[in-house]
């Protein structure tokens, strides 16, 4: 029985029947911690929608030499393409947001500075987490099948989003809504901004600023969540309703309560 294939995303073009070298960090895992060799097969993507089957031709440490075969499409991307603005969190729970994220399907995601955000990053700490946090989407995205990666972008400030919001349909979830998340209006296509606040939550101004800037503000249930929950939640909920919209599925509210 074969064993499973493995993904590895290379940010390189793959054109049909060449010959490629991989970059040292893939050739390792290949050559070293896969153990893979001559005649073993993988699957490479560059994030362009399409995946590439290849043969292993030489396997070394260092040096991982494929023979490249026909792109082939790959797992359709969800829609809406959801933004996830998410207030930072301490490293290790910020890590599992960007890779929970990641695996349910979203398009980018940015770090949000908010008034009760407990962590903060000078620029050249955020420089680092940032270049570790898309290492961690780069192999969600491996691992998830998917044929992009989500772009992690730079840390913002709430403000610094507003705008995006005049021209973006955008929620915001917040523990004092009681308007659940299957009556926000839903975009079936194209860019979604999703705002999920960090510890403390957002504060009323933050809630009143956004509002004003065009976002609508709903509810993920009676609970109070933890904000890598609530992130996860939101996500799936709306994947879940958007889905059964454009099936012209009618979502009852035993069904999808949010």
């Amino acid at each position: 029985m074969a064993g499973p294939t493995h993904r590895f995303y290379v940010p390189i073009p793959l054109v049909p029947g060449a010959t490629v070298d991989l970059p040292e960090p893939q050739s390792h895992q290949i050559a070293r911690v896969l153990r893979l060799g001559a005649g073993d097969m993988v699957v490479l993507f560059n994030g362009d929608g399409t995946e590439v089957p290849g043969t292993i031709r030489a396997s070394r440490a260092r040096c991982v030499t494929l023979e490249l075969g026909a792109p082939r499409p790959g797992r359709p991307e969800p829609q809406p393409a959801v933004h996830l603005a998410h207030g930072l969190l301490k490293a290790d729970r910020f890590d599992w947001v960007v890779q929970k994220a990641t695996e349910l399907g979203v398009a980018r995601i940015t770090p949000l500075a908010t008034s009760r955000s407990v962590v903060s990053l000078p620029p050249d700490r955020a420089q680092q987490r940032r270049e570790r946090w898309q290492r961690i989407a780069i192999e969600a995205a491996e691992q998830s099948g998917r044929v992009t990666v989500p772009v992690v972008a730079a840390p913002a400030r709430l403000d610094e989003l507003l705008p995006l919001m005049a021209h973006t349909p955008a929620l915001l979830c917040w523990e004092r809504e009681s308007a659940p998340l299957r009556l926000a209006p839903l975009p079936p296509a194209g860019p979604l901004l999703v705002l999920v606040g960090p510890e403390g939550g957002f504060t009323r101004d933050e809630v009143d600023a956004a509002v004003a800037a065009g976002a609508h503000t709903v509810s993920l249930g009676p609970l109070i969540l933890r904000s890598e929950t609530a992130a996860v939640a939101a996500l799936a909920g709306i994947y879940t309703l958007a889905g059964a919209a454009r099936s012209g599925l009618p979502v009852h509210a035993e069904a999808a309560r949010s």
